[in-house]
């Protein structure tokens, strides 16, 4: 490592401490995995895009029964929205070294030009080479639905034929290999039609049937090509990059199988790890080039004699404008038009994020806003900003939304005496006999999981109750986190409910 990478790792080694401790479980388990304290203030800085319209945080850290470390990301846009979710996983892969695996990112539509997925794979890419764990260090994830052309164009392998093998993380980690002739044979089907579709003779179906027989990477699959490339692909990024129109439409097809992806720190495909980092630098400059206009264009605004205009151009500063131009803002905050000087100090407090927390708030506590998306938010709040949500704890702890009582859990934890208020939340939200609860199924997992940790003898019958009621069917994920905290119970009353349970799979007594 040169001077430059070491002093760039002992400044995020440092930082990533900062900030309120992650729950016990979690903050165990990734210290063993990267080697340093983690705090959710240097976790959340870890994943935050080079946007400045969106602050990252990092929630509902837990730690698996594999000891992979699963966070949930959430991108909150300066006027309190979440406008960008998404999950990783920190574990090792087969020979030791660090994967982190990537669930799929959910940004809203207008902020999906704001290079979000781009900058975090390369600062991810970033983190793993600062922490320098292991040779076959990578990022993973189960390509899927828009994620396979997106994988594909960010230069990731099939992880299956690799020395490695799939991610262990994914949902089909012990699956043989064989992506690359499911997406071979998928892209033979696609080629047939699409050559009827369009009219085209027999040699140019041909041609582009040996290119799917010749490709040997998801980056050669992304390249195929049938008959003429229309205009709109060829003047894009991805065009000129030499994505072809039946690569195109063959990884963005509903019909065309998964397949399991993995980047390498140190690239094992050299020609698909160049085209990768060439087209995340084009999109990063297209993105940059892109704020800049917004700025210089809001900049002009300021100057304006109108003051709608000037208005209108703090407005937008105030969702976009990096940090470097509030002295600009400022100046504006002593201006003698009193609507205009109220305006820029709101702007103000955007771009420094003084008044985040108060909108975030705003957001969670109105009814109008979709349910998961203010659980989400409550959880921000919950985790990272404690204090503002501490008088609405009894209110939200009652809340028929599981999605919303979840949030506080975390709060609850905190109480100092917190076995029977979570053993009390664990038996309020049971399985229903009939129909369901949507985010239930979390919200029991995760109490489970906390009750475990705490091992507080008087929440034992609790968990015995909802071990023996397996007949309403509860996950399986949910039996095996009870079968884990009774057996890690002293209490013998913890035991005879696993000696009933262990009893249902002895064989009977030949007569």
């Amino acid at each position: 490592m040169n001077v430059g990478a070491a002093v760039g790792a002992e400044v995020l080694l440092e930082a990533v401490g900062k900030g309120r401790p992650l729950r016990r479980d979690a903050g165990v388990a990734l210290r063993k995995l990267l080697g340093v304290e983690v705090g959710l203030e240097g976790l959340s800085r870890l994943f935050q895009p080079g946007f400045p319209g969106v602050r990252a945080f990092a929630i509902e850290g837990r730690a698996a029964p594999d000891q992979a470390v699963e966070i949930t990301l959430v991108g909150i846009a300066r006027d309190g929205r979440p406008v960008w979710t998404g999950s990783r996983a920190f574990a090792l892969g087969r020979d030791g070294s660090l994967e982190m695996h990537r669930g799929f990112d959910e940004i809203d539509p207008e902020y999906q030009s704001r290079n979000i997925t781009v900058d975090l794979m390369q600062r991810e890419l970033d983190i793993l080479a600062l922490l320098d764990q292991g040779q076959a260090s990578r990022l993973t994830i189960d390509a899927e639905g828009v994620g396979r052309y997106v994988c594909a164009l960010h230069g990731f392998v099939f992880a299956d034929e690799t020395e490695e093998g799939p991610p262990v993380r994914s949902v089909r980690a012990l699956e043989p290999s064989g992506d690359r002739e499911k997406l071979r044979a998928a892209a033979l089907t696609l080629c047939q039609r699409a050559a009827e579709r369009r009219g085209l003779g027999k040699i140019a179906q041909e041609a582009a049937e040996a290119q799917i027989r010749a490709a040997q990477s998801p980056w050669d699959f992304a390249r195929l090509s049938l008959g003429p490339t229309p205009a709109e692909l060829a003047k894009s990024d991805d065009g000129e990059m030499g994505v072809g129109n039946l690569g195109r439409e063959l990884l963005l097809a509903k019909e065309t199988p998964s397949w399991r992806a993995a980047l390498y720190l140190h690239p094992r495909d050299e020609e698909t790890f160049r085209s990768g980092a060439e087209y995340r630098r084009r999109k990063t400059l297209r993105s940059e080039t892109r704020i800049a206009s917004e700025l210089q264009e809001a900049r002009q605004g300021l100057e304006s004699r109108h003051r709608a205009l000037r208005l209108r151009a703090l407005e937008n500063l105030g969702m976009v404008a990096p940090a470097w131009m509030a002295g600009e803002i400022k100046l504006l905050t002593e201006d003698t038009d009193r609507r205009l000087a109220t305006a820029a100090k709101s702007t103000l407090r955007q771009v420094s994020g003084a008044d985040l927390p108060d909108r975030l708030l705003s957001f969670a506590n109105d009814p109008k806003q979709n349910p998961r998306r203010r659980g989400l938010v409550y959880r921000v709040l919950a985790e990272h900003f404690p204090d503002r949500l501490k008088e609405q704890v009894p209110m939200l702890r009652v809340n028929p939304d599981t999605r919303i009582q979840r949030a506080i859990v975390p709060l609850v934890a905190d109480e100092p005496d917190p076995g029977p208020a979570l053993a009390a939340l664990l038996a309020a939200n049971p399985w229903p006999k009939k129909g369901s609860r949507e985010g239930l199924a979390e919200l029991r997992l995760e109490l489970i999981e906390r009750l475990a940790l705490l091992l507080d003898p008087s929440t034992v019958p609790v968990l015995m109750e909802a071990f023996r009621r397996r007949e309403l069917s509860p996950p399986q994920s949910e039996l095996l986190a009870l079968s884990r905290a009774l057996v890690a119970f002293p209490d013998p009353r913890a035991q005879v409910v696993l000696v009933e349970a262990a009893r249902r799979f002895q064989r009977p007594q030949i007569p």
